[in-house]
């Protein structure tokens, strides 16, 4: 088991490090960011691969959930602290990771800070270790810079299918032991951070959406659109512009599905203060004696 999962996350690894690598030389001002991201989500499809969620571009005080939509697009200008996040898909296996530039500037304090955060939490990660120590080692770094962390945002277990487990890591310091890590446990490590009040509300209307796995026996309306849906994507977070037949040309209600329960909505989450945010994140599959890191 631990040998098979081992085997698809060094393909998405491979895979994830290219783009990881090559996708900020397109995160330039007066670049799309729907061009950005559909370029990067079919280069996944054209390796036999898909998107493990929708590329999020968050700008400046939008700390997650910030992607182009079916008629929602938006112009990267100079000075924007731009948040890629981005992850691969095989088989439900995901990858997830994410890192922040600042447009016409060199890298800052506070890029610099949420990397060096999540490089130090890595450090911490095997089996057998709790990730409290993962949460107070990231918490040490973000100290030392001044930073506040996004308190309702952190680092999470990756399940098969399950972009975001039940297990959350904050990025604040922890008194209580949360969780032992265990041979083939995969985790998004995970860091945001800001100089501002350090929480985030919802702001804005979602283009990201999942479906409600446990709404499914309920149904009765919209079923057909439901079950391709889910078949497309089982719980993984999608695009509305992924599905422009579905939503524009069948004039199928989205947010009537939402507002049902059916589908789940992940509008944009902002900073309260409406100070940037800074983001950095790394996946990392726990072995029996030793760590895969991604990228």
């Amino acid at each position: 088991m631990i040998e098979e999962l081992t085997k698809i996350y060094e393909l998405l690894k491979n895979i994830t490090t290219e783009i990881y690598e090559n996708i900020f030389s397109d995160v330039q001002p007066g670049r799309s960011a729907k061009e950005i991201a559909e370029k990067w989500e079919n280069y996944m499809r054209s390796k036999g691969f898909a998107p493990a969620f929708p590329v999020n571009i968050s700008l400046n005080e939008v700390a997650a959930h910030m992607t182009p939509g079916l008629d929602f697009d938006y112009t990267l200008q100079e000075g924007d602290v731009v948040k890629v996040d981005f992850g691969v898909q095989l088989e439900g296996y995901c990858s997830d990771v994410a890192r922040t530039v600042v447009l016409g500037e060199r890298k800052t304090e506070e890029c610099k800070a949420v990397e060096e955060a999540v490089d130090a939490a890595v450090k911490q990660a095997g089996p057998g270790v709790d990730v409290q120590e993962l949460s107070n080692a990231v918490a040490e770094v973000l100290e030392a810079y001044g930073l506040q962390p996004i308190r309702e945002l952190g680092g999470h277990k990756i399940e098969r299918y399950l972009l975001h487990g039940e297990i959350f890591m904050p990025n604040y310091r922890v008194e209580k032991p949360i969780y032992k890590l265990q041979p083939g446990d995969v985790l998004a490590v995970e860091v945001f951070a800001t100089k501002g009040t350090g929480h985030v509300e919802v702001q804005g209307q979602a283009h990201i959406f999942s479906i409600n796995e446990k709404r499914l026996s309920f149904l009765r309306a919209g079923k057909d659109v439901i079950q391709r849906l889910y078949s497309q994507y089982k719980t993984l977070p999608f695009a509305d512009r992924w599905e422009e037949y579905l939503f524009t040309r069948r004039r199928v209600t989205l947010r009537q599905l939402v507002r049902r329960g059916f589908i789940i909505d992940y509008p944009p989450l902002v900073e309260r203060s409406r100070a940037k945010v800074y983001q950095a994140e790394k996946t990392v599959v726990i072995g029996e004696d030793k760590i895969l890191i991604i990228p």
